[in-house]
């Protein structure tokens, strides 16, 4: 199964320095985090609090 990641996910776990938890809880899927993701959540949110 394919599991795809939408930015809030990211962000909510990324704000309180529990990414791991989305690695643990797919470790036997496969994760997709979408190029427009990726790019609103790292390039764009750079600065936020919380950032990647």
């Amino acid at each position: 199964m394919t599991v795809i990641c939408d930015s809030s996910v990211l962000i909510a776990l990324s704000s309180i320095d529990m990414l791991n938890l989305l690695q643990n809880i797919c470790k036997n899927e496969n994760l997709f985090i979408p190029k427009a993701v990726w790019n609103e959540v790292v390039i764009e949110g750079k600065d936020r609090p919380g950032a990647l």
